[in-house]
């Protein structure tokens, strides 16, 4: 499994050396923690425990695992779907990393817990626009604007401030209405409305564009600057210049879209230009439907393993929203083998403490109680999928997966029941709560043969 590199000017900021697997203070320290192999541990710590229960699925469970995906997969997931297209092999749905359990505010005025589930990503777009200039002596530059300087310092100030339209698509528009049933009393009105009135959609949109990060990437197509060239020598005023550009584009959007906003932004420069596109994903970026089976089942395995647990004794279901992923994996190189992929990543980030910059970014870690929940998430997961042979509407998931409950809680209890007991009580079921600011996260460790998450 690839992770992100960490540089080496930054060794000297983790609390923990970056490939130490360090567990200290509740977590689990280094690179991949949470993006991605935490994760892909706990996928196959989840299919050992059901093999060693003697589970059988009734389907076919494909574990798909790439080296490469952090440079675009191509060679990893992407000879994988290749492989299976070749094998005439259709996907019922696919399952990837994802978004996460967000704690600690999802957008203001709403604190509570939320797990989201992408049922779309952004599509991944790089384009190189190589600027062509006189040139000239140093000693004599150019004062028309003609200029190398001249021209990439218009083209990089107008990708800087003026940003790509602003668009309200699915999923981000079933994200809306997935908020509508956590937020507030009072908002719940004006959530529910976005969709059919025009004047407060249009209010809401720049709302959420205001708020900046991924709040406002889920409205507009996004263009990061990734590298600028120029120049031979110090006396020598450069004939040509490049920028590569990296677009994260809405579902819907083409290249073509992105050529008329290059086109835009260049203005009188752009017969001056050439762009080309050096990274062009053309496969639509397509929206899983979230009142479907798949996104019904993917649900039900969340709220297995995860239980909110407020101030008071009560425990409620975890509220899952549908979501637009802003970052892209490897689930867009099966998009032609199915029409079903969902997208999560089944631990918690703080919002308010900053952990969303942890991934890819310096101390990155892992709540040790959240390894469990996602073995146990996993765990559900791979059962209820294996025993739907046809996943047919969301009412008829749901009653298949109470039902797939009701069988893993008989076979929890029948292995309990064969093991020597744990714990004081001789029970090997454990919870764990992740404290925040609106309560706690309450997750299941299950009947697996440990009798505590910690220990998993």
């Amino acid at each position: 499994m690839d992770v992100v590199p960490v540089t080496e000017e930054t060794l000297k900021d983790w609390t923990h050396p970056p490939f130490s697997g360090a567990v200290e203070d509740g977590y689990v320290w280094g690179r991949g923690a949470m993006d991605i192999k935490g994760t892909a541990i706990a996928l196959l710590e989840a299919t050992t425990a059901l093999l060693r229960e003697g589970f059988n699925p009734r389907r076919t469970l494909l574990i798909a695992l790439g080296h490469d995906e952090e440079v675009g997969g191509a060679n990893g997931a992407g000879q994988m779907a290749a492989l299976l297209a070749a094998r005439g092999v259709k996907l019922a749905m696919v399952f990837d990393e994802g978004s996460p359990i967000i704690v600690g505010g999802l957008l203001p005025s709403l604190d509570a817990p939320v797990a989201l589930v992408a049922t779309a990503e952004k599509t991944y777009q790089s384009v190189k626009v190589t600027i062509h200039s006189p040139g000239g002596h140093s000693s004599m530059p150019a004062t028309d604007g003609s200029s190398m300087a001249a021209r990439l310092g218009r083209l990089l100030l107008r990708i800087a401030t003026v940003h790509p339209p602003l668009k309200l698509v699915p999923p981000t528009s079933h994200f809306i209405q997935g908020l509508a049933g956590i937020a507030p009393v009072w908002l719940q009105p004006l959530l529910l409305a976005v969709e059919h009135l025009a004047p407060l959609r249009w209010l809401f949109v720049r709302l959420m564009a205001a708020a900046g990060g991924d709040v406002a990437a889920m409205v507009r197509a996004t263009a990061a600057v990734t590298h600028v060239q120029a120049g031979v020598a110090g006396n020598v005023m450069p004939q040509a210049g490049t920028i590569t550009i990296n677009f994260r584009t809405l579902p819907g959007e083409t290249s073509d879209s992105i050529q008329q906003q290059l086109l835009h932004w260049l203005g009188k420069d752009a017969q001056h230009a050439n762009i080309t596109f050096t990274e062009k994903w053309e496969t639509p970026a397509a929206v899983t439907d979230p009142e479907g089976p798949h996104f019904a089942l993917i649900s039900s395995a969340i709220r297995e393993a995860w239980q909110l647990k407020g101030h008071s004794s009560n425990v409620e279901a975890l509220p899952v929203i549908p979501y637009l992923l802003c970052g892209g994996t490897d689930s867009k190189w099966y998009a032609n083998l199915t029409s079903n992929i969902l997208r999560f990543a089944p631990f918690s980030i703080n919002r308010k403490a900053g952990d969303l910059k942890r991934v890819h970014g310096t101390d990155e870690r892992l709540l040790v109680g959240d390894f469990g929940r996602m073995l146990c998430t996993f765990r559900a997961g791979l059962r209820m999928a294996g025993m739907h042979m046809q996943l047919g509407s969301k009412a008829q998931a749901t009653a298949a997966a109470a039902a797939v409950d009701a069988a893993a809680a008989a076979a929890a209890a029948a292995a309990a029941a064969q093991r020597v007991p744990a714990g004081a009580d001789g029970s090997v079921q454990a919870s764990h709560a992740v404290s925040t600011d609106a309560g706690s996260l309450a997750g299941t460790a299950g009947a697996y043969g440990s009798s505590s998450a910690d220990e998993l």
